[in-house]
């Protein structure tokens, strides 16, 4: 399996009192079970009209595997997308992890979980007793609070206002690799971030 869990100005923190034209940090923390192997891991983030995306702040905070392989550093605009607003004024932000991971250390285009050896062939059965540290990462990026709704809301007002809720839901989704084989199936695994 892969998870993630996202936060809002500081890890475990699910809300942020903001007001119009500040920046808000976002962060999404990941893990991918000891027993699993993905590649084409993506996280879609959609930003609820209201926020904007502030290009070139996407970064790998960190990603460990045992705790080695260890790398961070920031998205190349390649493996960042952007879509433009849709009919709510909903933006889609795009993160390739697999392809940003592959930049920052060649070799890293599969995450492994902790028991799955580099050479595949199956688990490492001492891994699964435990003591072995897993395979995590963290991304970040920031988001600005607009002054003005791209679209009218309900109530009329075009303006963003203290206290107003804004939506923003995120995915990470990657295609299941065999442990055995090393060979990607047409499988996909995907969580919400809760």
């Amino acid at each position: 399996n892969i998870r993630m869990q996202k936060w809002v100005g500081a890890t475990g923190s699910k809300n942020q009192a903001v007001l119009p034209g500040e920046v808000v940090t976002f962060y999404l923390d990941f893990q991918v079970s000891d027993v699993s192997a993905f590649t084409d891991v993506v996280i879609t983030d959609i930003l609820g009209d209201g926020l904007e995306y502030v290009a070139g702040s996407a970064r790998i905070v960190s990603y460990d595997r045992r705790g080695a392989d260890s790398v961070s550093g920031d998205f190349a605009a390649d493996n960042v997308q952007v879509s433009e607003p849709d009919g709510n004024g909903s933006t889609t932000l795009r993160l390739d992890v697999s392809a940003q991971l592959t930049a920052l250390q060649p070799g890293l285009e599969v995450l492994l979980g902790a028991c799955v050896p580099d050479d595949f062939g199956g688990l490492e059965v001492a891994c699964l007793a435990g003591g072995t540290a897993p395979t995590v990462g963290q991304i970040s990026y920031q988001a600005r609070v607009l002054n003005e709704y791209r679209e009218t809301k309900g109530s009329g007002s075009d303006h963003v206002v203290q206290n107003d809720h804004i939506d923003n839901e995120a995915t990470i989704r990657g295609k299941i690799v065999n442990v055995v084989t090393g060979v990607e199936t047409e499988l996909y695994d995907s969580d919400p971030g809760a």
